[in-house]
């Protein structure tokens, strides 16, 4: 999984997926960090639903391990 912070008044830009007849959303990260699930399991328990591009208020404590 790769986790960064958003500048703030980035802009999200709709991409189509031609192949999966569907729009993804994309935004340029800043200190991006890959964390694999096996290491911090509990995020995959509490990743908001249905959401590509969010604010995680339940993983702060996790988020701020990750990135100290």
């Amino acid at each position: 999984m790769l986790i960064g912070v958003i500048q703030k008044g980035s802009n999200i830009e709709p991409k189509n997926n031609i192949l999966k007849n569907a729009w993804l959303k994309t935004v340029e990260l800043k200190d991006v960090k890959v964390i694999y699930l096996n290491d911090y399991p509990h995020l995959a328990k509490i990743r908001p639903p249905r959401i590509t591009i969010s604010n995680w208020p339940k993983a702060k404590d996790t988020l701020k391990e990750i990135y100290t």
